[in-house]
């Protein structure tokens, strides 16, 4: 099988639409989890649910990392990195906008999707980095870490704001 790689293609082997989208990508990996705890206890009021119920919503992404994992490196290895990491952002957004829609059993399909989605692009971006930006990989991962765990801080006081 045959597929074009990033640095095949002149338009996106340049750092700075690369670093933007890495950028991009990393921040909507961390918000759609992390904005969740401090409105809690609002979603917790809109839909009727307990305690439990609650603790599930924080749950269920970090269940979809564990288990992810290794079928993503394997998606990323049998079908190429860019195909599984455009299928893994259909993903989150498709999961983000069930979340949006107000009924609590889209509220319950769309985390489990979104963090689905979360759990592979985490796995698939750094071997692409690896892979096709070898000159900058040190930078651009470190970039896509600052950039992940500065939407942790975003994501909690733009919830709770």
């Amino acid at each position: 099988m045959s597929h074009t790689t990033i640095a095949q293609n002149p338009a996106l082997r340049r750092a700075g639409f690369f670093l933007f989208l890495l950028l991009l990508t990393a921040a909507n990996l961390r918000t759609p989890i992390t904005a969740t705890g401090p409105i809690l206890e609002n979603i917790r009021a809109s839909f009727g649910l307990s305690a439990s119920a609650a603790g599930v919503i924080n749950f269920l992404p970090l269940l979809m990392f564990a288990t992810l994992a290794p079928p993503a490196a394997w998606f990323g290895n049998r079908f190429g990195l860019e195909r599984s990491l455009w299928g893994s952002l259909l993903l989150i957004t498709l999961g983000s906008l069930l979340r949006i829609t107000g009924s609590e059993n889209a509220m319950w399909a769309g985390t489990l999707i979104l963090s689905s989605g979360i759990a592979a692009a985490n796995v698939l971006l750094p071997p692409l980095i690896k892979r096709d930006f070898t000159e900058h990989t040190a930078r651009y991962i470190g970039l896509y870490a600052v950039m992940g765990f500065s939407q942790y801080c975003i994501g909690d006081c733009g919830a709770a704001g």
